[in-house]
């Protein structure tokens, strides 16, 4: 029996039909999450926080000045210092610390700033000696406060997106104490590092990917450092901690390749505590963890330029997984990278291995990323090493 052929017209319209029938269908089928399964997430600043410089007690001091290579440079012309009742100051401009003179203390006079000085010149610092980051703990970093100049009793205005000066008080010297120096802090903005990572492991020579994380609120921080790929396998630093007037306070780091090991920072009992079982540590003033460091030294350089000529060193307790032990950078040159990222100045410190087992790292502080590492190199005892190369920046 011969097939009736269907007419076009019919096809057409059971075609039209269908499509409708599919519109209505995608018009009341629900997407995505709806407003009460959203995700939450954090709000970090990218600004830069500026902490005026912290005095730091006599008995801290060096004994012995560090020779430093002579770098000439014309001196610049100081401008003229401001009227003293300027509480507040612009974001280029650092603050003295303040005097306790009784029990409601004068806003202390504003010193008129240097010129910045270019990346790659720095004048000789001829009594750069070991410097040890200050004492005192937990010092909380007071409000934020407008970068344009106003009277100090003046409401604090919202926070301005580039660089913000900090003017946290400071305890005054003892009668008998010398005149101390001062530290002082610029905490870089949040930011994200990625970098081109090269490295040998065993009889291996490989190429990772890695990203260094960096996130603040202006009280609180959260760093994560990540390396590796699927070959090797990822190894995860984190770091997460407080702001405070001597820079970072580490709370917690941690260790993870495959498991993970941690270390607390207990401020209350004075003792660093390991999850591997080890015995506990002695905490130190200025303490920092093997990453959070990276951030502390570019606070550090930052917050004063030209006081890290070659030749200057900087020991800072440094806490691991295991254990912790005197980290001592030496500022070792200036020298212009060329990496995937670009063409950028840097400073290189090297920290140099004081134990047989010990890691040598090398830093290559570069001032266009806000003095964070733009190279990261990190050689072992048995001739493992990892090279990390600043590729590209983005925010976090």
């Amino acid at each position: 029996m011969a097939s009736v052929p269907v007419p076009g017209r019919i096809l057409l319209v059971l075609g039209v039909l269908v499509l409708l029938a599919h519109a209505v269908v995608l018009r009341y089928l629900p997407m995505g999450l709806d407003a009460q399964t959203a995700l939450k997430t954090r709000v970090f600043t990218t600004r830069s926080v500026q902490i005026a410089a912290v005095a730091v007690p006599a008995s801290r001091q060096p004994e012995a000045p560090v020779a430093a290579t002579p770098r000439p440079r014309p001196q610049p012309k100081r401008p003229p210092p401001p009227s003293a009742n300027e509480g507040v100051i612009s974001t280029a401009t650092r603050v003295s610390p303040a005097t306790a003179a009784g029990p409601e203390p004068a806003p202390a006079p504003v010193t008129p700033p240097d010129p910045a000085p270019a990346a790659m010149d720095r004048p000789p610092d001829t009594n750069a000696a070991v410097q040890t980051v200050a004492p005192t703990l937990e010092t909380p970093v007071p409000p934020v406060a407008q970068a344009t100049a106003q009277p100090a009793s003046a409401p604090r205005a919202p926070a301005d997106p580039g660089p913000v000066a900090v003017a946290p008080a400071s305890a005054p010297a003892g009668a008998g104490d010398p005149p101390p120096p001062s530290l002082a802090y610029t905490i870089p903005g949040s930011i994200r590092l990625r970098f081109d990572a090269t490295g040998k492991r065993g009889r291996l020579d490989y190429r990772a990917m890695g990203t260094l994380t960096w996130l603040h609120d202006g009280t609180d921080y959260d760093m994560r450092l990540e390396m590796g790929d699927w070959i090797i396998g990822t190894r995860i630093l984190s770091s997460t901690g407080k702001l405070t007037a001597q820079g970072l306070a580490p709370r917690r780091f941690s260790d993870k390749f495959r498991s993970e090991r941690a270390a607390h920072f207990d401020r209350q009992s004075g003792n660093i505590v390991f999850s591997a079982n080890t015995p506990t540590t002695p905490l130190m003033p200025g303490a920092q963890d093997q990453i959070s460091i990276f951030v502390q030294l570019a606070a550090l350089v930052a917050g004063d330029p030209l006081g890290f000529p070659i030749g200057k060193t900087v020991s800072i307790q440094t806490v691991g997984p295991r254990d912790a032990e005197a980290w001592v950078f030496v500022v070792e040159k200036e020298e212009m990278l060329q990496l995937a990222g670009g063409e950028v100045p840097a400073l290189k410190l090297v920290r140099k291995p004081a134990k047989d087992y010990s890691q040598m790292v090398e830093l290559w502080l570069a001032p266009e990323l806000a003095y964070l590492p733009a190279r990261i190199r990190i050689s072992f005892a048995n001739g493992d090493h990892i090279d990390q190369q600043w590729r590209s920046s983005s925010p976090p």
